[in-house]
């Protein structure tokens, strides 16, 4: 509902902070990692959070009362450098260093799938609006676009980024992905084709 927003740190503890007045709702959130936050996101319903750390695990927590939700989700070998939530709040993605996508259960916080293809650390993760599709976006410059039932890659790797890709979303009608890179620049990319569309600097 836009009233909260969390953020991970450096201490591995997460806050909830006021969206209003920008003061913390809670006392930090502890206890749920052994290393550094890099990783956050709330569920559709705002009832879960969803971290990643350092220490390789996937974390629930309760909104509510900032405690944490079941044990941690293993499986990565490296940091945990994006999560996110299905627009249903089913699944959960996650993406780490270790070039690992996988995909969890949100109710029995078990592994449903692992998928490879990444050359280099995955840095950051999204579902499509319909929740059929995952993209990721990594060190090895690329964008990729999975199915998430199979786990399958729909097409060839989206190319053009010089550097490492940081950031990737899709458009609220799920045609178009964007990606934000430290080359500098930001391009959107045709879901259906994997073809680069625009390319945005500034």
């Amino acid at each position: 509902d836009g009233k909260y927003f969390v953020s991970g740190g450096r201490d591995n503890t997460l806050r909830i902070w006021d969206a209003n007045d920008h003061q913390p709702i809670h006392s930090q959130l502890k206890g749920g990692h052994k290393n550094f936050v890099a990783s956050v996101a709330y569920s559709p319903d705002g009832k879960l959070i969803v971290s990643g750390s350092d220490d390789a695990t996937v974390q629930l927590w309760d909104a509510e009362s900032g405690n944490t939700a079941g044990k941690p989700m293993k499986n990565h070998t490296g940091s945990l450098n994006g999560v996110a939530f299905s627009p249903d709040g089913k699944w959960i993605v996650s993406g780490a260093s270790d070039q690992l996508l996988c995909l969890w259960d949100t109710a029995s916080q078990t592994l449903m799938d692992v998928m490879t293809g990444h050359e280099d650390g995955i840095e950051s993760v999204a579902f499509s609006p319909n929740g059929k599709f995952i993209a990721s976006g990594s060190k090895d410059n690329t964008v990729r676009l999975w199915n998430r039932k199979s786990g399958r890659l729909i097409h060839r790797p989206m190319t053009a980024h010089d550097k490492m890709v940081r950031g990737v979303a899709f458009s609220r009608d799920g045609e178009l992905i964007a990606s934000a890179s430290y080359d500098g620049t930001v391009r959107l990319w045709h879901v259906r084709s994997g073809r680069s569309i625009a390319e945005l600097t500034g």
